[in-house]
């Protein structure tokens, strides 16, 4: 999953699309991130937004459109946080 503290794996994930598919996003990898169904509800149902860079740093955004997260999805050792980014989302899920 592409949550920088989720440890469910790629094949436990369904593909999500950044710019959402039925909001005109194509289905191309620079549109697409693995999520669990905990996160990919959060994105969904739960208000939360995704952005990608072109290089993939993920930026994950509350609902009240504060970052959460910035950083690479697959080094998460050397990505930048804001300074509530070290606890987990208040409605995550535990799976």
């Amino acid at each position: 999953c592409a949550d920088p503290h989720c440890e469910v794996g790629f094949d436990h994930c369904r593909v999500h699309h950044i710019e959402w598919w039925s909001r005109g996003g194509k289905t191309v990898l620079d549109n697409l991130v693995p999520l669990c169904e905990t996160h990919r509800h959060l994105v969904h149902e739960g208000g939360w937004n995704l952005q990608m860079s072109p290089d993939r740093v993920t930026t994950w955004i509350r609902p009240d459109g504060s970052t959460w997260w910035q950083g690479p999805t697959n080094d998460r050792t050397t990505a930048t946080r804001d300074v509530q980014a070290r606890a987990r989302p208040p409605d995550r899920m535990l799976a």
